[in-house]
């Protein structure tokens, strides 16, 4: 019995004595990585870390070197998981919920605009704002809404991304155009009428005079090309 009691002592003075790992402190280097991670995928923007600190009653063997990375499927804006790994001395791992938010220019609608509205050089202007999506997601060249249209209503200072605006009608249904073939030796053109509407880069069919149906590609100036 005394010697139960001996070892009981010991396991518990040891357990005592092991060195813990500050929770603190690994929050902390936690916010510092994604901080770094998400300033070398988006350098345009700032980025403000919120860590979702542990359990203070959890007891971790102090770690000789952390290792950070993010859980399958999450990304470096919004809400996701971080994943914490020790090796050494003792192994142990876990995750840590964070939130992103992400800050810096975008194109934003410098008046509103009405539904297929065209978009002028003075309609826009890039401004700093915080974004609730992937960057990706966002415009940020003026060049990149300047003669699209508006495809609904958009408010002034509205942050502009690619599913709200859309090319104009570069051939209407029964318009006459003409669809041309072209080889590296030579181009040849005939006039026909259009069967649907269709923007730049869009594939329309067309009947030509003969009752033929010839096919090509929109142009932004309005002509139909086949290429060889």
């Amino acid at each position: 019995m005394l010697c139960l009691l001996f070892l009981l002592g010991n396991s518990s003075l040891a357990q005592e004595a092991m060195p813990i790992q500050s929770l603190e402190q690994m929050t902390q280097m936690a916010a510092e990585h994604l901080k770094s991670e998400a300033s070398r995928s988006y350098p345009e923007f700032q980025a403000q870390i919120d860590i979702r600190p542990p359990d203070p009653r959890l007891r971790l063997y102090r770690c000789s070197h952390l290792e950070f990375s993010l859980a399958p499927g999450t990304h470096l804006y919004g809400m996701g998981s971080l994943g914490v790994r020790c090796e050494a001395p003792q192994p142990w791992a876990l995750y840590l919920g964070y939130q992103i938010e992400l800050r810096g220019p975008v194109l934003v609608a410098a008046r509103a605009l009405a539904a297929r509205e065209a978009v002028k050089p003075r309609d826009v202007e890039l401004r700093e704002i915080d974004l609730s999506a992937d960057p990706g997601n966002y415009l940020r060249n003026p060049q990149q809404a300047v003669g699209l249209l508006s495809k609904q209503p958009i408010l002034a200072g509205q942050a502009l991304t690619p599913n709200m605006l859309t090319k104009p009608l570069a051939i209407r249904a029964g318009q006459k155009v003409r669809i041309m073939v072209q080889t590296p030796t030579y181009t040849v053109s005939q006039e026909c009428t259009a069967i649907s509407n269709a923007v730049a880069g869009d594939l329309v069919r067309c009947k030509a005079n003969n009752g033929r149906i010839l096919q090509g590609v929109a142009m932004d100036d309005g002509t139909l090309q086949i290429q060889f």
